[in-house]
């Protein structure tokens, strides 16, 4: 790798300044999962901006809050073939690297399977 190649490489760590938001490159490393792309107030385009430097890093990539439109837009641009849309979620979910098994909790130890997250809202709550 030259010179300018690992200055350019090394401009983006550990946080992206899009002018509009300021990326997080660091996120996985620290926290053991990426930066989280909240999409109310932000633009589609913003938010598909957010998603490309996320994603462009190889990261597993989680838009929340996503309406429809935002997804259909994304599939336009080509770049991400593999993102879905989850419709009950509104969730954006690109998955590009294998989430890591949880081995903190001695009851995992054992375990073939990872931990499970439930979640848990009011009926009325959910789309429908």
């Amino acid at each position: 790798m030259d010179v300018d190649a690992a200055l350019e490489k090394l401009r983006h760590l550990p946080f992206e300044d899009l002018g509009f938001a300021s990326v997080d490159h660091h996120r996985q490393l620290r926290r053991g999962f990426p930066e989280v792309i909240y999409c109310p107030g932000k633009t589609t385009e913003q938010i598909i901006q957010i998603f490309g430097s996320l994603g462009a890093k190889g990261n597993n990539v989680l838009a929340t809050r996503a309406a429809p439109e935002v997804f259909d837009e994304l599939v336009k641009s080509g770049k991400f073939p593999l993102a879905r849309y989850e419709k009950l979620a509104r969730a954006i979910v690109l998955e590009q690297a294998k989430l890591p098994e949880s081995q903190k909790h001695p009851a995992n130890r054992n375990r073939r399977h990872g931990p499970i997250c439930l979640l848990h809202t009011r009926r009325k709550l959910l789309p429908r």
